[in-house]
């Protein structure tokens, strides 16, 4: 077939140089192989911060709920209850993401001019990129905030107020 192919193209133009041959749904592979690459180590990469993002909200929480296990224990003793304790640890660290996420938007916005190149089909200021990615940041934030929360419901206040 390529032969043929060739044969036609030198029956219309003897001068005409044919190199190489494909299909336009291999030449359209080809043309979207670098951006589709790029997309997907994009999305590895994403999905990696977002795992070391709830490892770090999970652990500062954790390191806040170990210094202020007196404190819970006292709440505790005096009546708080456990989901009053453990609602109190989720927003503490929910507020922390919102700031975070705030000024993550704010950056993103002000340096979208460098991510025009990359992205494919999308600019760098839709909102329902925006809204998305900040509705998954804070559905995995609070899963992270949420295992800190349930150890703090944990506590003991006789374990908390006991002397070192």
């Amino acid at each position: 077939m390529e032969r043929e192919l060739v044969e036609a193209v030198y029956a219309i133009d003897p001068d005409q140089a044919v190199a190489e041959i494909q299909t336009l749904e291999q030449a359209r592979r080809e043309s979207l192989a670098p951006p589709r690459l790029t997309n997907t180590l994009l999305s590895l990469f994403a999905g990696l911060a977002l795992l070391i993002t709830a490892a770090g909200v999970s652990g500062v929480l954790a390191l806040t709920v170990s210094q202020r296990t007196n404190e819970i224990g006292i709440r505790m003793a005096l009546g708080a209850s456990p989901s009053g304790v453990a609602r109190g640890v989720l927003l503490e660290g929910l507020k922390l993401v919102v700031a975070g996420l705030a000024i993550g938007i704010v950056g993103s916005v002000a340096f979208s001019g460098l991510l025009t190149e990359p992205l494919f089909q999308i600019e760098p200021t839709d909102p329902i990129t925006l809204v998305t990615v900040s509705v998954i940041l804070l559905a995995v934030a609070a899963l992270a905030c949420w295992l800190p929360a349930r150890r703090a419901t944990s506590i003991d206040p006789l374990e908390a107020l006991r002397p070192e």
